[in-house]
């Protein structure tokens, strides 16, 4: 799927569509309307990696040359930038593991602290 185009390939400032047109039964929408401002580009470049790794968390923040916990802020800046409501007890949840993982913590306090949320 190619992108759509955002930008003037003149001047560079950003374009909106005016108008949307039904193709079944041709009704017309007029308005001001911004294309895809939702995300920059570079964020959708994050989207894209995300995917490339099947969701990794650990091989997204590897090849981005970051740690995890910097790793999941993108993720959740992005998310943000969506409209999504990112839950902070996820992200705690996450460190909980990841600490657990690291072997700063034992399977009884990570299940005690997840408990705990």
């Amino acid at each position: 799927m190619k992108n759509s185009l955002t930008h003037c390939p003149k001047c560079g400032g950003k374009l909106v569509v005016r108008e949307y047109e039904c193709e079944t039964c041709g009704t017309q929408i007029r308005g001001v309307f911004s294309i895809g401002g939702q995300i920059s580009d570079e964020q959708m470049e994050l989207i894209k990696l995300f995917i490339s790794v099947y969701g990794n968390i650990g091989e997204f923040a590897k090849r981005l040359g970051v740690s995890r916990p910097t790793a999941r802020a993108r993720l959740r800046e992005l998310g943000k930038s969506l409209g999504l409501n990112m839950d902070h007890t996820e992200e705690s949840s996450s460190e909980v593991l990841d600490a657990l993982e690291r072997g700063e913590i034992s399977v009884e306090e990570a299940i005690q602290k997840l408990r705990e949320r």
